[in-house]
C-alpha cells in the first residue's frame, strides 16, 4: 500500500471511531452522571492513546501495544458503564420509593419532595396507574 492509501484507510477509520463515540456518548448519557471519574479517565486515555499508536505503527510493535491499549480502554469502558448503569437503577427504585411515599394519603416525611428534587429524581409510573399526557393544542 502506499503512504496515500494508508492515510485515507486512517482516516475513515477515525471517522468511524468518532460516530461511534457519539453513539456510545448520546446512548448512555442517561446513566454518565453516575459514572465514577476514575473509570471515566481510565477508559478516555487508554483508548484515545491507543488509537494514536494504532495510526502510528499499524504494522509494527507499536501499533500491537496501540491495539491492546485501546482493548483496555474497552474494558475500561464497559466497567464504566456496567458500574453507572447499577447506580442508576439504584436510584431510580430509591426514587419510586420517595414518589411513593410522597403520593400516599399519610407521607412518612414531611421533605420527601426536597429529597426527591435533590436526588434529581423524575415523576415515574406507578404500576396499575394511567400515566398522563399531555394534550396536543
Amino acid at each position: 500500500m502506499t503512504t496515500e492509501q494508508d492515510n485515507n484507510r486512517a482516516e475513515l477509520s477515525l471517522r468511524g471511531l468518532f460516530v461511534f463515540v457519539a453513539v456510545v456518548a448520546y446512548t448512555i448519557s442517561p446513566v454518565l452522571k453516575y459514572a465514577d471519574i476514575r473509570w471515566t479517565v481510565l477508559a478516555a486515555a487508554f483508548g484515545g492513546i491507543g488509537v494514536q499508536l494504532m495510526m502510528l505503527g499499524s504494522k509494527n510493535w507499536i501499533g500491537i501495544i496501540g491495539s491492546l491499549m485501546m482493548i483496555g480502554g474497552l474494558v475500561f469502558g464497559a466497567n464504566l458503564i456496567f458500574d453507572a448503569t447499577q447506580i442508576h437503577t439504584k436510584n431510580q427504585r430509591r426514587c419510586l420509593i420517595i414518589q411513593s411515599d410522597m403520593l400516599s394519603a399519610k407521607p412518612k416525611r414531611s421533605n420527601a419532595a426536597d429529597i426527591f428534587q435533590a436526588l434529581g429524581c423524575v415523576p415515574q409510573p406507578v404500576a396499575g396507574e394511567e400515566v398522563p399526557r399531555l394534550a396536543a393544542t
